[in-house]
C-alpha cells in the first residue's frame, strides 16, 4: 500500500454507551453516523462504510500509557475504523465486491494510512501502527 493515498467523506460523530460499557465492563462508545473511508485512486477505489450504532473502545491503550495514546486523539476516527476492519476483514471495490477480503496485515496498514490522513503525527503513527501489528502477529 506504499504511496496509495485514502480520505474520509465525514468526521465521526461518537457517544458514550453506559450500557453497554457496563455490562461490557469497559467503556465503549458507539457511532452516531456511519462514515466512510476510500482507499486509492477512483479507477481502483477500494472503500470501507462504517455503519452507525458501531460499538468501539477507541484505540486500544493499557490505561497506563493514556497519559501519551489516550483512547480519543486526533486518531480517533482511525482506531473506529480499524476496529470495524478487525472484526470484518472486509473492503468494497468500486461498489461491485462487497465481500474483498483483506489481510490483518493489510487491516493494521489502513489504519496506518487513516493516522495520516487525519494528521498523526509521525512518530505517534508509527508507534501505533507497530503496536497493532505487533499484537496482531502473536
Amino acid at each position: 500500500m506504499a504511496g496509495v493515498t485514502g480520505s474520509f467523506d465525514q468526521e465521526v460523530g461518537i457517544r458514550y454507551s453506559a450500557i453497554q460499557s457496563k455490562l461490557k465492563d469497559k467503556d465503549l462508545w458507539f457511532t452516531d453516523d456511519e462514515f466512510t473511508f476510500y482507499i486509492g485512486v477512483v479507477k481502483d477505489q477500494k472503500y470501507v462504510i462504517v455503519p452507525d450504532g458501531f460499538f468501539t473502545d477507541g484505540a486500544t491503550v493499557p490505561r497506563f500509557l493514556w497519559w501519551m495514546f489516550p483512547p480519543w486523539g486526533v486518531y480517533g476516527q482511525a482506531a473506529v475504523l480499524h476496529d470495524f476492519l478487525c472484526q470484518n476483514l472486509r473492503l468494497t471495490k468500486n461498489g461491485d465486491n462487497p465481500d474483498l477480503t483483506v489481510s490483518q496485515t493489510e487491516v493494521d496498514k489502513i489504519f496506518e494510512m487513516a493516522m495520516k490522513v487525519l494528521g498523526t503525527p509521525w512518530i505517534k503513527r508509527k508507534i501505533m501502527y507497530w503496536a497493532v501489528h505487533l499484537y496482531h502477529s502473536l
